[in-house]
């Protein structure tokens, strides 16, 4: 029987030289700082819309709470009172489980969505993630050392709308809040809802800007700096139900909102004070509820 023998031919192949091997690395690198900023952005506008409909949702729920209850507009007060007063507010402070204060107390998590749940409005809105943005920075920028003090809230309602406007020492601008929903002039431009954050854990108090008239030659202050979680812009829920992202021009007004800096912003502290007057101009706008004096 004749012996078959195979045979084995083995052949070589080259692989990629260094040269080769950084040239895909280098091409690979530019291809995804082309993408990335491209997907970043897609994201920031994924969280805007998301942000947009939670609000949209929000302020309907605001009006149908309104049209159950004679046209009067709910408190948009957040009390720092250990004594505040049940089933009042829009949103309660943060309380624990029996239902205790505890918003001087470095509340958690927990506390501050049960405040929200206690609130007027939340049997209208039933979402408790509804009250949050998902674009919303706040952890991020919290002081160090401080786990529990950024807030799971996104939003507040203005001073004017029922809210914290009502203790004001102004005679001025008390006399322009409103208590009914008759008592807003051109609602679609007025404010309910406003995007912003509070360095001391929850978001007391409402969101407030210096109303009076003498603001827009000397102050021009606005009080309690918005938040910016999409890119440059904020958004707003009005008294007639709609919402709105709106665009901010003032550079330095942008960096101080963006980096989540509390306290009053005034034209004499800003270089460009044409651009200040017109983003000043917007929340006067929308703030002054602008009902008829008593």
């Amino acid at each position: 029987m004749k012996k078959m023998e195979e045979s084995f031919v083995f052949t070589h192949r080259r692989g990629f030289t260094l040269i080769e091997l950084l040239v895909v690395i280098a091409i690979i690198s530019m291809l995804l700082a082309i993408i990335m900023p491209a997907l970043k952005s897609a994201k920031i506008q994924a969280q805007a819309v998301i942000c947009l409909s939670n609000v949209k949702g929000m302020s309907p729920s605001w009006q149908m709470y309104c049209n159950d209850n004679k046209a009067k507009l709910p408190d948009g007060h957040q009390p720092r009172d250990a004594g505040f007063k049940k089933n009042l507010y829009w949103a309660e402070p943060p309380q624990d489980i029996n239902g205790t204060y505890t918003g001087d107390s470095n509340p958690t998590w927990d506390d501050k969505k049960r405040g929200i749940e206690k609130g007027v409005l939340f049997p209208y809105i039933n979402e408790i993630k509804a009250y949050r943005c998902v674009g919303d920075r706040s952890q991020k920028i919290t002081p160090a050392g401080q786990p529990n003090n950024f807030t799971y809230q996104s939003y507040s309602i203005t001073g004017q709308m029922n809210g914290e406007d009502k203790v004001s020492p102004s005679e001025e601008i008390r006399k322009t809040i409103a208590y009914k929903v008759s008592e807003i002039t051109n609602p679609g431009k007025k404010f309910v809802f406003v995007e912003n954050s509070d360095n001391r854990g929850w978001l007391m108090g409402s969101w407030l800007c210096d109303s009076t008239s003498a603001n827009m030659t000397s102050l021009g202050l606005i009080h309690d700096p918005v938040s910016m979680w999409h890119r440059e812009r904020s958004i707003f829920g009005m008294a007639d139900g709609h919402a709105e992202l709106h665009k901010w021009t003032n550079k330095e007004v942008i960096e101080k909102c963006e980096a989540g800096q509390t306290g009053s912003i005034s034209i004499s502290s800003v270089k460009d004070q044409n651009t200040f007057k017109d983003d000043l101009s917007y929340m006067l706008q929308g703030y002054v509820a602008g009902k008829q004096s008593r």
